[in-house]
């Protein structure tokens, strides 16, 4: 629940707003989104609780699709 108010709620609100450019979300955050992603006990909870974590999910195809030197270089 932690990583979900921090990535979810903070990072993907400022991104969306337009605060954070996707070179600087790549830059700073887009190691963790993935790697979040990955990790298999998120994985479980997301399954359990579907409409939780649904910023990290929102994220990672901002830095998944980007063609940002920052969002491939992670």
């Amino acid at each position: 629940m932690e990583l979900d108010k921090y990535l979810g709620a903070t990072i993907e609100l400022v991104h969306r707003d337009g605060f954070l450019s996707d070179d600087h979300l790549c830059a700073s955050f887009s190691f963790y989104i993935k790697e979040a992603n990955k990790n298999a006990e998120v994985q479980k909870y997301v399954a359990k609780y579907p409409n939780s974590f649904s910023g990290i999910r929102n994220l990672l195809p901002v830095v998944s699709n980007n063609k940002s030197e920052y969002c491939q270089s992670n």
